[in-house]
């Protein structure tokens, strides 16, 4: 009898189970380059249906198309799009575009304004007095950007001798990205145990 009743509550639970996974539709802003045009806002489910979408919005072949995150990050299936908060921001590309995320953006708007001031010195100097000093400072960011910026080799480069900056500072224990990574998160959780 106790086996019979259990056997007809199990179904009713697995409904129940099945009811809590249901997938919520996540919002999405979709913009088609990175800061050149407006954002549009997508409401999907499915990986699927957010490119349908976001194609119809933006008048392009479903077919030829990729999404990525601001930091570069390509997102293709839908496990990934249900772990993103709503509101998260996607550029949409064509499978032949490349998107340089803000660090790179950065540096080339440095870039363009250094090489024009620098190849119309006499010209602002006459409207501004200080610009040897703007120059300068200017140069000093674009130190500073280049550090951020990160070759494609040095981004999925794990081994210490693949990407000796990244260590910099570390412990000489530590042989990949990986390894510290590891080492790092279970201080943080057994710092949580003594607290």
């Amino acid at each position: 009898m106790l086996h019979s009743q259990t056997v007809e509550k199990m179904p009713r639970t697995r409904k129940a189970e099945n009811k809590n996974l249901e997938v919520k539709p996540i919002t999405f802003l979709i913009q088609r380059s990175s800061c050149k045009e407006r954002r549009k806002t997508v409401l999907a489910k499915s990986f699927m249906e957010l490119k349908r979408k976001a194609c119809l919005e933006f008048k392009i072949d479903s077919n030829d198309v990729k999404f990525v995150l601001q930091d570069g990050t390509e997102v293709s299936d839908d496990d990934f799009l249900q772990t993103r908060p709503n509101y998260t921001c996607l550029t949409l590309l064509k499978q032949e575009e490349f998107y340089s995320y803000l660090p790179q953006q950065v540096k080339e708007a440095l870039d363009t304004i250094a090489t024009v001031i620098t190849q119309n010195k006499r010209v602002f100097i006459e409207a501004d007095e200080f610009v040897e000093e703007k120059l300068h400072l200017l140069q000093q960011l674009q130190k500073i950007i280049e550090k951020i910026v990160v070759s494609d080799e040095q981004k999925f480069a794990d081994l210490r001798k693949d990407h000796m900056e990244w260590f910099e500072g570390l412990d000489y224990r530590y042989t990949s990205k990986k390894e510290f990574m590891q080492g790092n998160a279970q201080q943080r959780i057994r710092s949580y145990y003594y607290k």
